[in-house]
């Protein structure tokens, strides 16, 4: 968990293990928002993103024995753009590794805005190098899918699904409470997504009956609920970072999500 200025370790009890600082900059710590995780290996590399707060800049850390080194300061990195694109935002909001093509894709877009770049990062030592490949998009949150190898974003009213070499394949736009206000998402690898709203809903879509498994064809069903005001994200559920929990808890975790996404099953459509 990240609020603004550090970075928090706990455990699933709420006691704390670690916590980091984020780098400086104007005389005050970045904000520290959004994480992204390297991989699953004990010594994987945390970026921690401040959401408009420092500019052209991240924060990165290196993990020790899978954990934070308590009382340590994140690496500064700066964020440049790759030569010949021009004027990019290079206000970096949330990150994603795509362990399938070993990518990094990245996004800028403001939660409450469907105007935002998308496209490829790459790091060297001190510096994340952008490579824009969409513009205009609902890319605040970004959540790599396993059960489709596609990155899916999200902001505004609005989800995208992404494939490599393709583009956008699919476009859902949901209007369930009226001010949905995306932010980042979690996909389980089973067919099942879930959306995190600012106005304090959670968004679910099953998608496995759907023709190609998109997110906007028929067959495919979504659901909202209300969790909590101003519900900002969600944990991942797989790829990096993501918990390993146990059979019996999987077979309630897939029970729970079913039950989620069928009551809503008749309410309204992508």
């Amino acid at each position: 968990m990240a609020p603004p200025g550090h970075i928090y370790e706990r455990t699933q009890a709420g006691g704390s293990v670690a916590t980091v600082n984020t780098p400086s900059h104007s005389g005050m710590n970045d904000g520290s928002y959004h994480l992204a995780l390297s991989s699953t290996a004990s010594n994987a590399t945390l970026y921690s993103l401040c959401n408009g707060e420092c500019g052209s800049h991240l924060s990165r850390t290196t993990l020790s024995g899978g954990r934070l080194q308590n009382g340590t300061t994140g690496t500064d990195t700066t964020v440049v753009a790759a030569a010949g694109q021009g004027a990019i935002s290079l206000d970096v909001r949330g990150l994603i590794f795509d362990p399938v093509n070993s990518t990094w894709y990245y996004e800028t877009a403001a939660d409450a805005s469907t105007n935002g770049e998308f496209g490829t990062v790459s790091f060297s030592g001190s510096t994340a190098t952008l490579t824009r490949l969409l513009t205009g998009v609902p890319a605040h949150g970004l959540t790599f899918d396993p059960f489709t190898n596609d990155i899916i974003f999200s902001s505004g009213n609005q989800i995208d699904q992404y494939q490599l070499g393709i583009g956008v394949v699919a476009t859902g736009t949901v209007n369930i409470s009226g001010h949905e206000k995306f932010d980042h998402s979690a996909a389980d690898g089973h067919r099942h997504l879930f959306v995190a709203s600012n106005d304090g809903n959670l968004v679910g879509m099953d998608y496995d009956s759907a023709l190609g498994h998109l997110i906007n064809a028929a067959g495919s069903a979504v659901a909202e609920r209300f969790l909590v005001a101003n519900l900002d994200d969600i944990a991942p559920l797989s790829g990096s970072g993501a918990p390993i929990p146990e059979p019996a808890s999987l077979a309630l975790l897939a029970a729970s999500l079913l039950g989620f996404v069928w009551v809503g099953r008749r309410r309204t459509r992508v």
